[in-house]
């Protein structure tokens, strides 16, 4: 058996993150293509691109790799790579066009400090870069988008014109009192069309119809086995099946992530994946029935996969190929528990709801009376932890800790009513739930309950300062990033507003304050309430750059604390935003609670 690292020895830790951190994440992938040998053979290309943790240059780095995959019509005959991995320096978004001869790629390039980076749209073809332009000059739109939520780059089919998204020009602030020159050669007219406002574009959709329906209602309780509802963030790019019918997409499923087809026609729902070996899924792309997704489990890294999507019933019997594969973790044993609460917290509005935890721990330990635990609610708190590869529980495992990821009532994939039970019980059902979670793991695993800790960020450190307020006699250490503590002092400073006040159970208008019993209400159900019961060590990581919870959220609690004689690290990063997830902050923020924990929890 592979030994564990002991708490005692910081070096160790920063040797295993080093390599742990190297499993690359798949970040996109499309196909190309199909394209007909001589012999009568078919194949396509898969074109995948990945990030990797680069510790040396402190940065996330892109590469792409290709694979071919021969199929004849409805399976897949041979599958490998074409070749390895190549680094893609500068690219933000790239997408082939749908007769695969051209490359759309955005791409940065400049200087790291402020005004000085560039943005370039290019155009290659074949062994050529056909059209770049400097879109930082153009003069027409601020930054291109970029990120999951709002990136786009797709081409018409007609491969002549590009879509993107970016932010609209902000016009230069100037001072009231700056002299400004006159053109005196342009006429009145001249002057005036300089000042009128470019003119969008319209774009024409013609529809058939004008009649919306409603293929797959709101789940309020999961039904049969498989299926509690859609939670998926977004679609891929390409997600119907050839015959234009039905639509494939990845969704959380209770504490798995899973594939699933829906016949729009007729309104059915089919899983995929159910019923394999408990790891989670997500679609990268399917065209022409090919599915291109990737598989991991918390002790196996995203591993490459494609198969054919059978026709319509018989959408079960898919037969999945591998294209590249991981290494499993070795010494990380996983499994989902299944909790329901007692009787005296049930939610009397939605009862019956159960939640789920994920527990990982050491094989085989010496002794299992002396294996400490770190509990981790999620964020969200309408967001849910999939049986999926994920970094620091791995790590955590690795070092001998066992790891609680708790999906407590509240979280997506257990059906409409779980998330309308949390509204207006923050602070109170999540807090119960997770807090009950810990006692019945601690009592049926028979882990060292005299070293549990916390680790939380955003809504997860919102539980954790609650929990070592209410409970402080079950936790030794704490670590929490960027946490909610005042609902009421964060409601005027935030980007999120409305959550505040939904969350803590009333209607949102933006065009009026809440009245004096809502900021009571906010107030109550904050972890700051609880300041006078903590005396658990708490260790707090924040983004000075945070909008979604201001750092001087930590703040205020980093204070009252120190007041009260309460052991308190801050860690402020200076340029960090929400996610704290650059990657000198993340090894960084990883290695100080390493160190927060040998020190409050001992070796």
């Amino acid at each position: 058996m592979e030994r564990q690292v002991l708490l005692s020895e910081p070096e160790e830790a920063a040797a295993l993150y080093r390599g742990l951190s190297r499993q690359p994440a798949l970040s996109a992938a499309c196909l190309g293509p199909e394209v007909t040998t001589q012999y009568g053979g078919q194949y396509r290309t898969v074109h995948t691109e990945w990030t990797q943790r680069d510790l040396e240059r402190m940065e996330n780095i892109r590469f792409c790799r290709q694979y071919l995959v021969f199929h004849d019509g409805d399976s897949v005959v041979f599958a490998g790579p074409a070749g390895n991995s190549v680094e893609t320096r500068g690219e933000l978004l790239s997408r082939e066009s749908p007769s695969g001869s051209m490359k759309a790629v955005l791409r940065k390039a400049g200087g790291t400090g402020p005004g000085e980076e560039k943005q370039f749209l290019e155009v290659w073809e074949k062994n050529r870069k056909l059209k770049s332009f400097n879109l930082s000059v153009l003069e027409k739109h601020g930054p291109v988008y970029e990120d999951d939520c709002f990136g786009c780059l797709s081409w018409s089919h007609s491969e002549t014109h590009l879509l993107y998204v970016a932010e609209r020009k902000r016009p230069k602030a100037e001072s009231f009192f700056q002299t400004k020159a006159l053109d005196v050669s342009a006429s009145d007219d001249e002057i005036a069309r300089l000042k009128k406002p470019d003119q969008p574009i319209k774009v024409l959709y013609d529809w058939y119809t004008k009649v919306t329906s409603v293929v797959v209602d709101i789940v309020p309780r999961q039904l049969g086995e498989n299926f509690s509802g859609i939670y998926c963030s977004l679609l891929p790019l390409g997600c119907w099946s050839a015959d234009s019918q039905r639509v494939v997409f990845d969704s959380a499923q209770r504490s798995r992530q899973d594939l699933f087809a829906v016949d729009t026609q007729v309104g059915t729902v089919t899983s995929l994946t159910a019923g394999g070996s408990g790891g989670s899924w997500k679609l990268l792309t399917i065209d022409r029935d090919l599915m291109v997704a990737q598989f991991s489990t918390p002790s196996l890294p995203p591993t490459l996969k494609v198969g054919f999507l059978p026709s319509a019933g018989k959408e079960q019997s898919v037969l999945w190929v591998s294209l590249e594969e991981a290494e499993p973790i070795p010494d990380i044993h996983w499994g989902i528990r299944v909790l329901q609460p007692p009787p005296e917290q049930e939610n009397v509005q939605y009862a019956g709801l159960d939640f789920e935890a994920i527990l990982l721990q050491p094989c085989n330990p010496p002794d299992k009376t002396q294996v400490p635990m770190v509990v981790m609610p999620h964020g969200g708190p309408h967001s849910s932890f999939v049986t999926a590869w994920m970094l620091f529980p791995a790590m955590l495992c690795k070092m001998g800790f066992a790891v609680l990821l708790v999906n407590y009532r509240g979280s997506t994939g257990f059906g409409q009513d779980s998330i309308l039970s949390l509204p207006g019980n923050v602070g109170h059902q999540d807090v119960k739930d997770v807090q009950f979670a810990v006692e019945q793991v601690l009592q049926e695993e028979h882990f060292d309950a005299s070293h549990v800790a916390l680790m939380g960020g955003s809504h997860g450190g919102f539980i954790s300062c609650h929990l070592i307020g209410q409970y402080p006699e079950t936790y030794r250490a704490c670590v929490a990033r960027n946490p909610v503590i005042n609902i009421a002092s964060m409601l005027g400073s935030t980007d999120i507003p409305d959550w505040c006040v939904v969350e803590a159970g009333f209607p949102f208008s933006s065009d009026c304050l809440p009245d004096l019993s809502v900021w009571a209400e906010m107030l109550d159900k904050s972890p700051i309430k609880y300041i006078p019961q903590v005396k658990t060590p708490l260790l707090l990581m924040l983004g000075q750059e945070d909008r979604r919870v201001p750092f001087k959220q930590g703040m205020e609690y980093y204070r009252a604390l120190k007041t009260r004689n309460v052991p308190v690290r801050l860690l402020l990063y200076p340029k960090s935003t929400h996610a704290l997830s650059e990657v000198e902050v993340e090894s960084d923020s990883f290695m100080n609670a390493v160190l927060w924990l040998r020190t409050h929890l001992g070796s």
